[in-house]
């Protein structure tokens, strides 16, 4: 038997997070097979709550989805390409076990990530080719917690 859909989700927001996401105050649902009739309102709360891995994840549901946000090209090219890395490399680490699925936003399009940042000066921050080896390493971390999370 379907489970019936919550009339809320609060969403955590970890404490540290300077600038959170704003989310709405509904959602709808639409119908499905298994929940016929008019879309359902689910009411959206946020509460700030230290989390020991990621930025967000849902209060009802907290081993099932996790998110680390990265706010831009800047944010994530630090912590890929500075000392950063190692202690950022052992925090997903423990964010991707601690999730059935560990989600990284990161907001920016695809072009603004792979763009040239140069400082004041010119002279070149990294390569991109670096930055999308280091994104696949980073990547295969995830998808191996999602192979210990399935056996």
């Amino acid at each position: 038997m379907p489970r019936s859909l919550p009339r809320q989700l609060t969403v955590e927001v970890d404490t540290r997070e300077k600038i959170p996401l704003v989310f709405p105050q509904y959602i709808s649902v639409p119908p499905t097979a298994s929940c016929v009739g008019q879309p359902k309102k689910i009411r959206i709360l946020t509460k700030k709550v230290k989390l020991d891995a990621g930025d967000y994840r849902l209060k009802e549901c907290p081993e099932i989805c996790g998110i680390e946000r990265k706010s831009g090209q800047s944010e994530l090219l630090s912590n890929l390409t500075t000392k950063d890395y190692s202690r950022f490399y052992k925090a997903l680490q423990r964010f991707s076990l601690g999730y059935l699925f560990p989600i990284m936003l990161v907001e920016a399009t695809p072009s603004i990530l792979m763009a040239d940042p140069l400082p004041t000066g010119g002279v070149r921050k990294t390569d991109p080719s670096f930055m999308v080896h280091r994104l696949y390493r980073l990547n295969k971390v995830i998808q191996n917690s999602l192979h210990h999370h399935l056996r």
